[in-house]
């Protein structure tokens, strides 16, 4: 054994030797996996004063025990248990943190491995000796390395922290029931016995770590997954997020020990005498800052404690008695809150230490809070403690605005009562924080004016061009806003002061020549600031006037003072003006006027002529009565301006913003889009875009879309059918004439760049027009598609060779036959759908397929943007194929005697094309993937009996491509393979005599299915609306394929070595077939449902024991 512990030793010096690190780490390995390797490291444990070589024998002894647990046998399992607590809690072997680390964490692990075997009793044994050390021990070191111990098991035994050992899942779940059952509390009973009476020592540094200790085992003890053991295990591991502010539920169970009076006064004596200057000479700095951070750390779990363990209706007796309103559940609050303050105030204090580098204190009070307040809300801070305003720091601020906005949920969350009063004082707090949130965000505002944009931020501003904020700025605004409109008057007063002071300053500054960056910047933040605190987002949906707005122009106008919402409105809109000013325009930056566009545009859907009446000068500013009509003329003079002045060219995401966003606005509402007809400036933008003028085709193809379906979306507003028809052909008709005339030139002339750049422009604008096309003016664009149907397959031909424009024709059928298919009878609809599937063919000989080949012959980089274009064309021509099959839901009938549309063939000829092109490299794009097989899944769903006509090729892709959306880990994809799968497998159990000539081939394809859908269930986790999926898409496999169920179940089975899982696998399988046996021959929905229940309890007890960790 010497010889062992010398090799071992002097391996670990030569591994921190880089020329010997090979060689040592060769013989660490080989003593880690050697057989038996117990005595040996028990020899070095007990001998040995080198600390890597304690800590190897320490790791050996964890995994070997693993390994070998079965031979080593009742009492070779109970002597390495007792050994590990000899050494831990009795020896006198000195051992360093990291070696005692390794041998509680063994001690836990091998622990939790035969839990299970023991009977209570046996269980109380093991873990009994630990906790009556930890509470009478008179060696403080012992009683320490004790607590840590306790520590590592209660780690180990929550799932979300237990090592790999090679136990089913449900193994698991078992230990942490029992634990939870048995000990847990009993545990935290003695720890927090411990804690008290420890903390004066520990404040002189004479404890042995025995607080720190207890400290970190309440913190890993709340945080524990604490559940009913009636809910049964989960399907997966319940992996806890990054953020500790996640709540914790102990219930009723818990509630004496939790929220006792004196539960944790001891804490709060802690934190409060660490921060005395005078206490902290008597600890050393280290001991000092690992006692605050631990007791932290417990604060902050402290504070997420919820749920049950609070009497749920202590606070309604006790009003009913006239008693005042502080509930258990306030009281708690309170005595948590007094030490998080300690941490935070006074506010001055903890920011400058926190700028000096010292953020934990500020920060972890900060957490506490943002943890509290999802629990106990505005009302129940406000009975426990006076609100109070937070500290300025990025990674405080975003806790607190996270913690005010769960504070004040009640009063602004959507569809809350009017009169949720908030509690007395949090008006006044709410625009306290307010104020400096805008502050702070000003202050930050021109830092980053040299400063290029981040990658991230780049790449989402290409993604969506119309977004003037970053999603994450979009959140942060709107919790502001959250709690802006808590103090409404007061905050949209401050934001309409600070708007109008750098509106009169932009003119002074443009004069004077000096740099107006620092405003431009500013009055960006404030335009977004502005618009969000006065109007919601809309994303969808019509927005409607926040609740809180209404309240306040109706107090102002019953009380006959200005109203503070138009004033800032009407600042806002003042905004886009800012080009039309001659003094102020060179400050109109096009980043400032991004900012103008989207809020006005907000502002705009939510207030510009209301289907509702809006009270006082609001109302009247933007109704039709009043100043409404000047104020859309004054948006389409500054549109005009932002489109087609010098100043703004090139400027593309500005344009795309003026016509996407405000200009698509003012044309969705029926109001204003009146106005906009007898506008002059929209007769100007309207008959310049008819007449495709010069300054207008310049904008790029984009902007042109996007202003195309804008314009033919005012159609809608116009009453008369003959005057509606004659806007929509005069708009259109140059362009349909450009495509007719690009069309008909040679192969050659089409090809050079600027003609192929102005068929791309043609292009896109007829894809804009027929997204805006409404009922209105359908029998207009379809008198003009007609003649462009055979224009269009010219123009695919010619440019057959360029990706993009290949895509976008693509694209641009998919929208023709979207928009038309509901309203064509039977001959258009004819003409309509042979013109797909001559295109169709047409892409077949010339499109992706005659050069899709050459992709693989790129190098990486080129190889990489092809596969984006083949990408790009296949999910245009897919959601072309989908369009076509919603003809069978708007068909009113085919005439006698004429011939129907068969849409099935056409689609299964689309797929024909599509499907040798769909590489393994272009299923990885996520939406081309969804789209395929959605696809897939109606098809299979309406026209399942044509699978059986399918050709022999067609019909092994088909199953092919079911196997390999079973086995996806996109949620969409393997939703829709389950639904494809379930029609098939429906049809056929159905429909498919097992006497006849397709059964046998059918039962072979469909058996690999159901071999499919069952290893992606039981290897992968899954939500239950996915379960209940698979099991529609598992009864009729079953039904149809029962041997293949049988087979299937047997190789389970045989998988198993123990007879405990044997025999509970063989139950599970048995009452799976005896439910999908019992299922009547049609599958009815009640069939369906019941085998559901019994697929759902298959599922969770397959997997508990299959999966393994």
């Amino acid at each position: 054994m010497d010889h062992i512990q010398q090799v071992l030793e002097r391996a670990c010096d030569q591994f921190a030797v880089p020329g010997f690190q090979k060689q040592a780490e060769a013989v660490l390995l080989e003593f880690r996996q050697s057989h038996q390797p117990f005595a040996a490291c028990q020899h070095v444990l007990q001998h040995s004063t080198h600390q890597a070589a304690q800590f190897q024998a320490a790791l050996t002894l964890r995994e070997a025990g693993l390994r070998e647990w079965e031979g080593l046998g009742p009492g070779g399992q109970q002597g390495l248990r007792q050994f590990l607590l000899s050494t831990l809690l009795r020896d006198s072997t000195p051992h360093g943190a990291i070696v005692q680390g390794a041998l509680s964490g063994a001690f836990a692990v091998l622990l939790k491995r035969g839990w299970l075997a023991g009977n209570v009793a046996q269980q109380q044994a093991w873990l009994g000796d630990v906790e009556a050390i930890a509470a009478s021990s008179q060696h403080l070191t012992i009683r320490s390395a004790s607590i840590w111990l306790l520590e590592a098991v209660i780690t180990e035994f929550n799932p979300a922290t237990a090592s790999a050992m090679g136990m089913p899942w449900a193994s698991h779940e078992q230990c942490r029931s029992s634990l939870q059952a048995t000990h847990l509390r009993r545990v935290a009973l003695l720890v927090m016995t411990q804690a008290r009476t420890s903390v004066v020592a520990a404040l002189q540094g004479q404890d042995g770590g025995i607080c720190r200790a207890c400290m970190a085992l309440l913190s890993v003890i709340l945080s524990w997954d604490f559940r009913d053991p009636a809910h049964g295990l989960r399907m997966s591991p319940a992996v806890r997020p990054s953020d500790d502010l996640l709540q914790v539920k102990p219930g009723e169970a818990w509630r004496e020990l939790l929220l006792a009076p004196d539960a944790f006064d001891w804490l709060t004596h802690l934190i409060t005498t660490l921060g005395h200057p005078e206490h902290q000479q008597q600890l050393s700095q280290a001991d000092s800052q690992c006692l605050a951070s631990q007791s932290r750390n417990l604060l902050v779990r402290l504070c997420a404690v919820a749920g049950d363990i609070f009497p749920p209706k202590d606070g309604k007796q006790r009003a009913s008695l006239g008693l005042q309103c502080q509930t258990a559940k306030d009281t708690y609050l309170a005595r948590v809150l007094h030490p998080v303050l300690l941490c935070a105030l006074p506010s001055q204090q903890s920011v400058q230490q926190a700028s000096c580098g010292n953020q934990d204190p500020l920060l972890d009070a900060c957490r506490a809070v943002a943890a509290a307040a999802p629990v106990h809300r505005a009302n129940g801070f406000h009975r426990a403690l006076p609100p109070g305003c937070g500290p300025q720091l990025p990674s405080a601020t975003d806790l607190l605005l996270e913690a005010w906005s769960a504070l004040l949920l009640e009063a602004t969350m959507c569809g809350s009562p009017r009169d949720a009063d908030l509690p007395e004082g949090v008006a006044e707090a709410a625009a306290g924080v307010f104020h400096a949130l805008v502050l702070a965000a000003l202050a930050e505002a021109g830092k980053g004016l040299d400063e290029d944009e981040s990658e991230g931020e780049a790449d989402a501003a290409a993604a969506n061009p119309e977004a003037n904020v970053s999603s994450v700025e979009e959140d942060r605004l709107a919790q502001a806003a959250a709690i802006g409109r808590t103090a409404l008057e007061p905050c949209a007063g401050l934001l309409a002061g600070l708007i109008q002071q750098r509106l009169e300053a932009l003119p002074r500054l443009a004069q004077s020549g000096q740099d107006a960056s620092q405003a431009q910047e500013e009055l960006c933040w404030l335009a977004c600031m502005g618009a969000a605190l006065v109007a919601d987002a809309g994303d969808g949906e019509t927005p409607l006037v926040p609740n809180a707005v209404a309240d306040c122009c109706q107090a102002a106008a019953a009380a006959g003072r200005p109203d503070t919402i138009q004033a800032l409105c009407q600042l806002l809109l003042q905004l886009l003006t800012l080009p039309l000013n001659p003094a102020a325009s060179p400050c109109a930056s096009p980043r400032l006027m991004e900012a103008a566009v989207a809020a006005a545009a907000r502002l705009c859907g939510t207030y510009l002529m209301p289907s509702s009446e809006l009270l006082g000068s609001l109302g009247h500013f933007f109704g039709s009565e009043g100043s409404g009509q000047q104020v859309v003329e004054g948006l389409l003079s500054s549109c005009q301006a932002l489109l087609l002045r010098p100043e703004y060219t090139a400027e593309g995401a500005l344009h795309k913003l003026v016509s996407g966003r405000l200009l698509r606005m003012l044309a969705l509402c029926q109001p204003t889009a009146t106005l906009l007809l007898h506008s002059p400036a929209y007769q100007g933008l309207a008959g310049g875009f008819a007449e495709q003028r010069h300054e207008l085709m310049s904008l790029g193809e984009s902007v042109l879309k996007r202003l195309a379906e804008a314009l033919c979306l005012v159609a809608a507003a116009i009453p008369d059918f003959a005057e509606s028809h004659g806007y929509t052909t005069s708009l259109l008709q140059s362009s349909a004439g450009a495509v007719e005339r690009v069309s008909q030139l040679p192969a050659a002339e089409a090809g050079k760049a600027d003609v192929t750049g102005q068929a791309t422009i043609l292009i896109q604008i007829w894809r804009g027009a027929t997204q805006g096309m409404t009922a209105y003016s359908q029998t207009a664009m379809w008198a003009l598609t007609q003649h462009l149907l055979q224009p269009l397959l010219s123009l695919q031909h010619i440019y057959r060779n360029h990706p993009r424009a290949t895509c976008l024709l693509l694209k641009l059928a998919a929208g023709l036959v979207e928009a038309h298919i509901s309203y064509l009878g039977p001959e258009d609809a004819r003409q309509l759908f042979a013109w797909v599937l001559a295109a169709l063919q047409q892409y077949a000989r010339d499109g992706r397929r005659a050069h899709a080949g050459t992709v693989h012959s790129l190098n990486a980089r080129l190889q990489e943007e092809a596969n984006a274009e083949a990408e790009a064309e296949l999910r245009a021509l897919l959601r072309l194929l989908f369009n076509v099959t919603q003809r069978d839901l708007a068909d009113f009938g085919t005439p006698a005697g004429q011939p129907g549309i068969d849409v099935a063939q056409m689609v299964f000829v689309g797929l024909d094309i599509v499907v040798p092109l769909m590489t393994t490299e272009l299923l990885k794009f996520p939406a081309l993937s969804v789209a395929y097989f959605q696809l897939l899944a109606h098809m299979l769903e309406v026209y399942p009996e044509r699978v059986l006509t399918l050709p022999g090729h067609q019909a092994t892709m088909l199953m092919n491509t079911l196997r390999f959306g079973l086995s996806s880990m996109s949620q969409d994809v393997l939703q829709a393979s389950l639904e494809a799968t379930a029609a098939l497998a429906r049809f056929h159990q159905l429909h498919t005599p097992p006497s006849s000539s397709t059964s046998a081939g059918a039962r072979a394809a469909l058996s690999t299915l159901l071999w499919a859908l069952m290893q992606r269930m039981l290897e992968e986790p899954s939500g239950g609306d996915l379960v209940e999926l698979a099991a529609d898409a598992a009864l009729p496999l079953i039904l149809f394929c029962p041997e293949a169920f049988q087979t299937l179940g047997h190789d389970l089975v045989s998988s198993r070595n123990d007879k405990a899982t044997e025999s509970q696998l063989t139950a599970s399988l048995m009452a799976l077939s005896s439910s999908s046996t019992a299922i009547s021959s049609n599958m009815d929905r009640p069939s369906r449902k019941a085998f559901r229940l019994s697929f759902s309890d298959f599922i969770l007890v397959a997997r508990s024991i299959l999966q393994m960790r």
